[in-house]
């Protein structure tokens, strides 16, 4: 890229990718050097403008320590910038890479990001981005910067600015439960603290609490899944840290901690005694067990530190603010992508039918709530859609793909599981002698079984059988939620105007799983599931079934290819006009292929248009 920008002069590159590049700069106009960071022309210039000035929008407006704050934005022909004030430092990620950590240093780490992280939950304004490279930490003085306001938002009295949170593409390594639009709760400042959660993780561990090989796979491992524990032994975490942690790291917002100033009150208590424990033992000449406040030198190193390398020094060079697209890579982590590109051999295993997984829970409960849960707005309505589309176009390629009708069977529940967000689903038929379990998913031990062994479901203790009545008498949705069993739902599944049977969920980790924007795309995918066992030779079916269920209609409309180039040169930041000198049509035309690509992607504005059609790889 040529800088252009009218007024600067480059001094110093520093990070340069497709996307923006990141530099020092002279500024003709104040006479002082300052730091930019850069948008590049290509298929991602319309997402990230957005995000450079929501950044600025936001960050700007803030007086507090503590975050890196752009001082000025420059929109012009010659690119879009964002300007800011110098600042040397490392990543929280690269500070970990390269020095040895101790107890003492993490929990002052912890100590101050809470604490700025409080002061910006106290002024309405919501990071949404927090994981180790939108953290900078100057090593000779400790001072801690927030970056990456991208995604950052303002709420008034709970209920966001403008109505929606910006678009959301984010990193799903570190997004919560709530902000993958699975759950029925609305993103808040306990959202940033399960992202925080993730951060601390990786940065005692070494790794992240979750492997997963797409966007759907961690939306499900953030739903249904726990984090390996924190483990002890020799340079362990400590019992109380990670306590800390796994509470930050709870499926349920109000399971977490209520605000950063409470986590901020159990580090600083933690430290304290560990101050305490370690006078004591200096001074008595015992030692301490691993794992018990104090334990070791104050300065020992916690597992994530890497001792055999050295710091750089604060005046080295400054770092980008933030990545393009996701954190850095730690080791034997693949990045998402829709298409579901290889990950690494921990990832959840691919489904396979003709094995069960144990599994017993007494169903009982509050009484059943016939429809919907409580329908709170889903602030992401965007990336929620991108994951259901993502689905709806798995599940195409598994019938494109062809194959047995075991194999597709198997790929549909396990794309059921995941766009859900659920540890069990159940397919159940109404036949003659009674309603048949014909199809199950069960996620346990980071593999899904899939089965196809027809279950009497009046027999089996596992299902709560008065919900899958009333769903299936009633034609409507059954919801039950309780703290000792997580979430239950039943979703009819119709045909000619009568249940043909029901799709049966769990999440016993959550009392908020299943929201109720999902259930079109779960009934997609159930009645395409459904039909699949019901005419596949290859299932051990039993019994006289019903007439096929079609599929509900949630799905994407093909684009032309007219509509794909003009989305590109949408998403490369052209105005209508431009768009229509560059492919020699009219710009009503343009607007007319505009229309229809927000009629088929089910979307209201370009930004929404272009981030969901990078999502599902449209635009490569």
């Amino acid at each position: 890229m040529t800088f252009t920008l009218k007024g600067y002069r480059m001094t110093e590159l520093i990070y340069d990718d497709p996307c923006f590049m990141i530099c020092y700069a002279f500024s003709e106009r104040s006479n002082r050097k300052v730091l930019l960071k850069v948008v590049k022309d290509g298929s991602r210039t319309l997402t990230e403008n957005a995000k450079l000035l929501n950044e600025y929008k936001v960050a700007s407006s803030l007086r507090m320590d503590g975050i890196l704050t752009p001082t000025a934005a420059i929109v012009e022909s010659g690119g879009t910038a964002l300007e800011y004030e110098p600042v040397y430092g490392l990543t929280l990620r690269q500070h970990f890479e390269i020095r040895a950590v101790s107890l003492e240093e993490f929990l002052n780490i912890g100590i101050r990001l809470t604490s700025i992280l409080q002061e910006l939950h106290g002024k309405s304004v919501l990071h949404l981005n927090i994981r180790p490279d939108t953290i900078l930490i100057q090593p000779a003085t400790g001072n801690l910067y927030l970056t990456g306001f991208g995604y950052s938002s303002r709420t008034l009295q709970d209920a966001w600015e403008g109505g929606s949170i910006p678009l959301l593409e984010s990193s799903p390594h570190y997004m919560s439960p709530e902000q993958t639009g699975r759950m029925s709760h609305g993103v808040d400042c306990r959202s940033d603290l399960y992202s925080l959660g993730v951060t601390l993780y990786e940065l005692l561990a070494s790794r992240l609490p979750y492997t997963a090989e797409d966007a759907l796979g961690w939306s499900h491992a953030h739903m249904a899944r726990e984090p390996a524990p924190l483990r002890g032994g020799t340079g362990a975490v400590p019992r109380e840290l990670a306590a800390i942690v796994a509470k930050l790291l709870r499926k349920d917002p109000e399971d977490r901690y209520e605000s950063a100033s409470a986590v901020s009150a159990d580090l600083q208590a933690f430290a304290g005694a560990c101050m305490t424990a370690a006078s004591s033992a200096a001074e008595t000449g015992g030692e301490k067990r691993a794992g018990e406040p104090g334990a070791g030198p104050r300065g020992a190193c916690l597992p994530g530190g890497k001792p055999d390398r050295e710091a750089r020094c604060a005046g080295d060079g400054p770092v980008r603010p933030e990545g393009p697209a996701g954190p850095a890579k730690p080791a034997g982590r693949g990045e998402p992508s829709a298409s579901g590109a290889p990950g690494t051999a921990e990832e959840t295993a691919a489904p396979r039918i003709g094995e069960t997984q144990a599994a017993s829970r007494a169903e009982s409960g509050p009484p059943i709530s016939i429809g919907a849960p409580a329908n709170e707005t889903d602030p992401n309505t965007s990336y929620s859609q991108a994951l259901d589309l993502s689905a709806i176009i798995q599940s195409s390629q598994a019938f494109a793909l062809g194959g047995d009708g075991r194999r597709i069977a198997a790929r549909l529940m396990f794309l059921l599981l995941q766009t859900a967000g659920a540890e069990r689903a159940c397919l159940i038929a109404v036949r003659q002698a009674g309603r048949v379990c014909v199809l199950s998913a069960e996620f346990a031990e980071g593999t899904v079984t899939v089965t196809d062994a027809p279950v009497d479901v009046e027999a089996d203790s596992r299902f709560d059988t008065e919900m899958i009545a009333a769903c299936i008498r009633g034609r409507t949705p059954c919801f039950r939620s309780g703290k000792e069993y997580g979430s239950l739902l039943a979703l009819p599944l119709m045909s000619g105007g009568e249940a043909a049977g029901c799709l049966y969920m769990e999440n016993t980790r959550t009392k908020r799983a299943f929201a109720p924007e999902r259930y079109a795309v779960l009934r997609t995918l159930a009645a395409q599931a459904l039909f699949t066992a019901q005419r596949a030779p290859d299932l051990s079916l039993e019994g006289p079934s019903n007439k096929p269920v079609p599929a509900a209609g949630h799905s994407i409309e093909t684009l032309t290819a007219r509509e794909k180039e003009v989305l590109r040169l949408m998403a490369a930041g052209l105005s209508n006009r431009e768009i229509a000198a560059r492919l020699f049509i009219t710009a009503a035309t343009v607007k007319t292929h505009v229309k229809n690509i927000f009629h088929k992607m089910k979307v209201d504005r370009r930004i929404k248009a272009v981030t969901i059609a990078k999502f599902l790889g449209l635009l490569d």
